[in-house]
């Protein structure tokens, strides 16, 4: 009963129609969430020719928004009311295309949490062991309520030099109180 309540109020939209990747099809999903967040649809749009999907109830994001590239998950993530809750992975892709799927995902709400993986809490908060790129450096640390907590691994590029540093940095309450390199 409460499943079929579901459908009968929830509108389908399923983009099959784009047979064209790249810019042209990001564009369209582009407007039709920008469309349907403004006019506060609740819908479940699918563009499985561009790899994405999402679900909105009333303008917000509810469920999982995904994005796959040739069989790989480039971005995923579980929202509640806009907000995120469950596993969370973003990935940085080639350079040329990720103008493309940067695009797709809005400004308002931010969905956009970094390039990295890790989960959130019930409380939307980043929580347990997250990898970070953030470049030029990626990291990989405990994050404890939304902060980061004890010793991270920091391995950071120097363009100039054309080196990595190493180094372990460990937190307090999201503060740095120490960092060594190795």
């Amino acid at each position: 009963m409460v499943l079929s309540l579901f459908f009968f109020n929830c509108q389908i939209k399923k983009n099959t129609n784009y047979n064209y990747a790249g810019y042209s099809g990001i564009r369209q999903i582009e407007s039709d969430l920008k469309k349907a967040l403004k006019d506060k649809k609740t819908a479940i749009y699918n563009y499985p020719n561009l790899g994405t999907s999402f679900f909105l109830k009333k303008g917000k994001i509810n469920g999982v928004f995904e994005i796959i590239i040739n069989n790989d998950t480039i971005y995923y993530c579980n929202f509640k009311n806009n907000k995120p809750c469950g596993y969370y992975v973003f990935k940085t892709i080639h350079p040329k295309n990720i103008n493309y799927y940067n695009r797709i995902l809005p400004l308002k709400p931010n969905i956009d949490f970094g390039f990295g993986s890790g989960f959130f809490n019930s409380q939307h908060e980043k929580d347990g062991f997250w990898r970070e790129n953030n470049q030029p450096c990626e990291q990989e640390g405990i994050y404890i309520k939304g902060k980061k907590e004890g010793i991270w691994k920091e391995n950071c590029f120097n363009d100039i030099g054309g080196y990595t540093i190493y180094k372990n940095v460990t937190y307090k309450n999201d503060t740095i109180v120490s960092s060594t390199e190795k």
